[in-house]
């Protein structure tokens, strides 16, 4: 540098020197932001000096013999945890946990590594019942079996076999559930357990889910993904591999290191909801994701004397409310994305949120959340709880998103879920979808996800399948086109009303598919109250040349075609019509649907179009609609 310098004139010299200089600043390397450890080492050391010498775990331990004898539920957990010793433990078979690896089978070795540890909280909670030594034997053999396991990690996160060929402390959900019920059973049981015993246990718990996670923070490794996701991975992983740590670890610096961790970095869990409480990830994984979160809040309530609290935040309730604001009616949710069909979350964990953050419609007393042991007292509320049942009506609009929510006046109505956007990991490419609830179930609109996930289900082919592509989705084909990756767009919402008599949104969907000559497309769904409901759905197209438009109607019922204007859908008892209100349809098919575990039928209902066009249509609660196909 300094003899290229002294070939320049001086003036351009004078120039040169300020280029010089940024371009040496931009090559030199860039300082490391310095590890959680160092750059939160205040904060924990408050939380070192909160937490209890020795730790603890959730729920009561076995020693406890006057409180276990109050809990309810011994008849039943005795005779599950018998049913498991008459069997013997599930063996490790090689050849399943590759049958990912070697044809993209998603279910074989997770059954099986499911198979080994699943019972273990039940034979924990049995011999808690019992205190006879009973179970131990088991107990020990599965705590060895899973200690001397080849993968933590389920198969489908081990696609170089890394894992399974110990060459990587990698660290996932399969990971945090052993980790944490490995410490559980550590934790409730003692010293009834031999030394040896909790010796490989706990070893095995440090070397394969603290380590990678501790190795992160300590800035000598890579952070595991998942603590800066927005996912329900983000509150499971971390719930598991924390809250083992705070149950089981004597060292009381590793507790704090990794406490502080969970009260910073779960903040990405609620990042999975918008800022008015819409759950990204569907009904089905708020129960996955809220649930650890909720318990990963408990123990660090506990363990830090109240210094500690996840629900000190505005977000927090946002997210626990998702479930009441969501819901059409008792237990009936519009399945986006990849929740199951007809999914509801647990009664326990609604109880839970009703109790902890003062609902006023609180159907039981609220009981602390199932974890590890089904023996735990009341839950502590949070800070400010009291929400008097705000925001939950007959109507919820989260706006951030667009998705309306419409339940009945009176029960056997018709209640609406409809969605503008709200895509993120998860997600289908479903915008403009509707799901219609009727008598507890929904024989018409969005099928949901799939039964279970293979190799395709995050892959570059997951958007062209039919679960999870437009085509199986109520939403229209538009001249042989289905709608783009949903997560890359931003539906927006044109229009949004309320009155007494009537709900109404307007979807401007034209972004949703990249059709040349389809110059705008507006979905307009209303909600007619009185007479048990009455739901008008307008698409309005604007087309540059004529296309075919086809309607599409998902269903798990059956189906039967009245007249050129009407079909009859029909699911348990519901039945619902169809009505083609302006145009008729050119002809009404059905395709049939089968994939990853899930069955349903779409109807289709095609128009020829052109210029500026509307296809109106209503769906209405009828008797005796339809019988079936």
């Amino acid at each position: 540098m300094i003899h290229l310098l002294m070939t320049i004139p001086n003036r351009a010299a004078a120039r040169f020197v300020p280029a010089l200089a940024l371009i040496s600043a931009l090559a030199a390397p860039a300082l490391a932001a310095p590890p959680f450890s160092d750059s939160h080492a205040d904060r924990i050391a408050e939380i070192a000096a909160m937490l209890p010498e020795a730790p603890a775990g959730v729920g009561l331990p076995c020693a406890a013999r006057s409180a276990w004898q109050e809990v309810a539920g011994r008849k039943a957990v005795l005779g599950r945890a018998d049913r498991t010793l008459a069997q013997t433990l599930p063996e490790w078979r090689d050849a399943d946990y590759l049958a990912f690896s070697e044809r993209g089978d998603n279910v074989t070795g997770k059954r099986m590594m499911l198979a080994v540890h699943r019972d273990l909280t039940t034979l924990v909670d049995a011999e808690c019942f019992r205190w006879d030594g009973r179970y131990l034997p088991r107990i020990s053999e599965t705590l060895i079996r899973l200690a001397r396991q080849k993968s933590w990690v389920l198969p489908q996160n081990d696609r170089a076999l890394t894992a399974f060929r110990g060459e990587s402390p990698t660290v996932d959900l399969m990971t945090a559930a052993i980790a944490s019920r490995m410490a559980d059973a550590l934790y409730r049981l003692g010293d009834r357990l031999p030394a040896e015993v909790r010796r490989e246990a706990m070893a095995a718990i440090r070397q394969r889910a603290v380590r990678p996670v501790m190795a992160g923070l300590r800035g000598e490794g890579p952070l595991p993904w998942w603590m800066n996701s927005p996912s329900n991975l983000n509150a499971v992983c971390l719930g598991g591999i924390v809250g083992a740590a705070l149950s089981v670890l004597p060292d009381i610096e590793t507790r704090a290191l990794l406490a502080a961790a969970a009260e910073r970095y779960s903040d990405h869990y609620l990042r999975s909801f918008s800022a008015d409480g819409y759950g990204y990830e569907g009904i089905g994984y708020w129960q996955y994701g809220f649930v650890s979160y909720a318990r990963l809040r408990d123990q660090l309530l506990s363990s830090t004397q109240g210094g500690v609290d996840l629900f000190d935040n505005p977000q927090a309730r946002q997210a626990a409310l998702f479930p009441f604001r969501f819901a059409m009616g008792n237990r009936l949710y519009a399945a986006f994305g990849d929740s199951d069909f007809q999914y509801a979350p647990r009664v326990w964990a609604l109880d839970y949120v009703r109790h902890v953050f003062g609902l006023t419609a609180v159907g039981t007393e609220g009981r602390a959340l199932r974890g590890h042991s089904e023996a735990e007292g009341l839950a502590q509320p949070a800070s400010g709880a009291g929400f008097g049942g705000e925001g939950i009506g007959p109507v919820s609009y989260f706006e951030d998103v667009g998705v309306l929510v419409v339940r009945p006046e009176q029960p056997g109505g018709l209640a609406l879920t409809v969605k503008a956007g709200g895509n993120l990991r998860h997600s289908h490419n479903d915008v403009g979808s509707f799901a219609v609830g009727l008598d507890g179930t929904q024989p018409l609109g969005d099928p949901g996800g799939p039964a279970y996930y293979d190799r395709k289900s995050f892959g570059p082919q997951r958007y062209e399948r039919p679960v999870e592509s437009s085509f199986g989705h109520p939403v229209p084909v538009i001249d042989g086109q289905y709608q783009v990756d949903a997560t890359t767009i931003a539906p927006a919402v044109l229009a949004r009303s309320s009155d007494p008599d009537r709900e109404t949104i307007t979807i401007d969907m034209t972004p949703a598919y990249d059709v040349p000559g389809l110059e705008a497309f507006h979905r307009t769904v209303e909600y007619h109250r009185g007479d048990g409901g009455r739901i008008v759905i307008r698409d309005r197209f604007d087309l540059s040349r004529p296309m075919r438009i086809v309607e599409s109607f998902p269903t798990h019922g059956s189906w039967q075609q009245g007249s050129p204007r009407s079909v009859g859908f029909v699911l348990d008892e519901a039945r619902v019509a169809l009505t083609f209100d302006g145009v008729a349809p050119q002809n009404i098919v059905a395709d049939r649907v089968s994939q990853n575990g899930t069955r349903f039928e779409v109807l289709r209902a095609a128009f020829d179009l052109a210029g500026e066009s509307v296809v109106e249509m209503s769906i209405s609660p009828r008797a005796g609609a339809g019988q079936g196909n």
